[in-house]
């Protein structure tokens, strides 16, 4: 799908963003012998007993590793029904089970979405919410917590040869990644990707939308309830 950072029914790239940043900032390892997702996490475990601020929000991923996550008509609660006055026009349950691992996300796209085939839409969002509760959404937490230490460590900001960058900057109380990154056909991708209530993955993107449309669209999610789900 053109108008998309992330296919939305494909919950690997989620997974994929999230290595991909840890690498970029300075884990990388030989190809022939590359983490695993839980080696990776058995990694930051390790990695976050040299930064307390780390360690302490791996205690919480401790904690929500043990617990269930929530399901799809939960999480739909979360997602607002308009982004920038754009309706919702597609919400799709992401959830996989992957043996006895769970993995629950919710994903919208907002916008007009009957031109998307033409590839000509003028404006477009897609905003998913996972749940950080299990193995795998614990995981992942693990990784983006790792993600802001090590790009702390080297500034606070990337850039790749092509110019696009990847820092971390606050948002409305929220600690975020902004990231932009150029598309397969030459356009940018603009995303912002954050936890909310110490618990929630979220991702909000669009490669059709400027960076600060993107922000604006941000401050319409509603992270409060989220926080109460939380606890």
């Amino acid at each position: 799908m053109a108008t998309l950072f992330y296919n939305s029914r494909d919950y690997k790239h989620m997974a994929l963003f999230l290595i991909a940043l840890f690498l970029v900032v300075g884990c990388s390892s030989d190809k022939d012998d590359e983490p695993g997702l839980f080696d990776t996490l058995s990694a930051i475990k390790s990695f976050s007993d040299e930064a307390p601020d780390l360690e302490n929000k791996m205690e919480k991923v401790d904690v929500l590793e043990k617990m269930t996550p929530l399901d799809f008509s939960t999480l739909k609660t979360l997602l607002p029904e308009t982004l920038l006055d754009m309706p919702q026009y597609e919400v799709t349950d992401d959830t996989e089970v992957l043996t006895d691992l769970q993995w629950s996300m919710v994903t919208a796209l907002y916008g007009d979405g009957s031109n998307e085939e033409l590839n000509n839409d003028t404006s477009s969002l897609s905003l998913s919410i996972q749940d950080g509760a299990g193995e795998m959404g614990s995981a992942t937490l693990g990784l983006l917590y790792t993600s802001h230490t090590m790009l702390r460590a080297v500034g606070g900001q990337t850039t790749e040869d092509d110019g696009h960058y990847t820092k971390e900057i606050s948002l409305q109380g929220h600690t975020v990644l902004e990231k932009t990154e150029k598309t397969n056909n030459g356009g940018t991708k603009n995303c912002l990707n954050f936890v909310s209530g110490d618990r929630f993955i979220v991702f909000l993107c669009s490669e059709n939308l400027e960076m600060d449309a993107v922000k604006k669209a941000f401050s319409q999610i509603d992270t409060e309830a989220m926080g109460k789900i939380s606890g």
